[in-house]
């Protein structure tokens, strides 16, 4: 992809004054990008074919408050020539305390000659679209094919990003959501149904929005005590499950009763087995199918049944952001959006 190099040392000699200016985007900014979720989706299949040739290290992170977290995830994605890091932080209590979302932060890129960033951008929106992206790829190559209920635990905007995108992918035509928050439930409802089309059952339980359905996502925030709201008597044969939420939803119990446990990628799901209280009781990483661009590639098999339980645990990572990051920028450049800002 030597054309990727060209076109962005184009740009740095052109529209930016490379390693003197950047290029700022905020939400906003994003918003009126015009990027669809069906882009985000093709990048990131685009970008598990070519995973192998990623430099991702582990996340780092810090803990300034109980049930929070503030990342550091660095990747570099060279047939892209995106380099970066997503600085983000997820706090529990902002809404109530400052009015703010759970996710803030900022996706950093910056030239693979030099090392200067050459853009900041608000990182709520790529994470939102890719985290929602690998799921639905996962349920493309992994649910099966006559897959038409889908349910949703924890219906923030997660929520509403996943049912928006596995409806890409699949016929789906149910969700059955479940919230604690009768307006967050509410606003879910008609979000999707006005996005989708698709029929939107709200349900007074958990359990309701797993019994009887072929995927389930749950998507309720990670804390230092998993909830493990999903019981293992409500798990049926041929069920995908797509937790986007770590073990906070699906504790040991759910992954027991897996047939096939996949992820996003082996190396980090291995640090957080064997270094983190995540995943007790989860498979280790030796005992995973593999990783879901294994299969897009066609490297490990995928569903080779209807009767299979299958769990594809996706961790969310930095290569994603970069694919996506690195695409927002160049649409930003060709539609004059954002603004420049002095760095030297």
């Amino acid at each position: 992809m030597c054309h990727m190099k060209a076109r962005l040392d184009k740009i740095l000699e052109t529209k930016l004054k490379r390693g003197r200016e950047i290029l700022y985007l905020s939400r906003k900014d994003i918003e009126q990008l015009g990027v669809s979720i069906t882009d985000v989706i093709e990048w990131i299949e685009e970008l598990f074919r070519i995973k192998k040739e990623c430099e991702l290290p582990p996340k780092i992170g810090i803990h300034t408050r109980p049930d929070s977290f503030i990342h550091a995830m660095p990747a570099w994605v060279p047939p892209l020539k995106a380099a970066g890091l997503k600085w983000i932080a997820g706090y529990l209590n902002n809404r109530k305390r400052f009015g703010l979302p759970y996710l803030t932060g900022v996706l950093i890129l910056n030239d693979p000659e030099s090392g200067a960033p050459y853009a900041i951008m608000d990182c709520t929106w790529p994470t939102e679209m890719r985290t929602a992206a690998v799921s639905a790829i996962s349920a493309k190559y992994l649910a099966r094919k006559d897959s038409k209920v889908l349910g949703i635990i924890g219906l923030g905007v997660q929520a509403r990003r996943h049912a928006e995108a596995i409806s890409k992918v699949l016929k789906i035509e149910k969700i059955k959501g479940y919230d604690i928050s009768k307006k967050a439930a509410e606003f879910f409802k008609s979000w999707v149904e006005k996005v989708t089309g698709t029929e939107v059952e709200l349900v007074d339980s958990p359990e309701k929005a797993v019994v009887d359905c072929d995927i389930v996502v749950t998507a309720i925030p990670i804390t230092d005590k998993p909830q493990h709201v999903v019981k293992p008597e409500w798990i049926k044969a041929g069920m995908t499950l797509l937790p986007i939420d770590f073990d906070a939803a699906m504790g040991a119990e759910i992954a027991a009763k897996v047939d096939k446990f996949y992820t996003d990628d082996l190396e980090q799901y291995a640090y957080y087995w064997e270094h983190t209280p995540y995943f007790e009781g989860y498979p280790p990483p030796d005992k995973a199918v593999g990783e879901v661009a294994e299969v897009v590639r066609g490297e490990k098999p995928g569903r080779e049944s209807n009767d299979e339980i299958i769990m594809a645990n996706n961790l969310g990572l930095a290569i994603e952001d970069m694919a996506v990051g690195i695409r927002l920028f160049y649409v930003a450049i060709e539609k004059g959006i954002g603004k420049k800002l002095p760095l030297l």
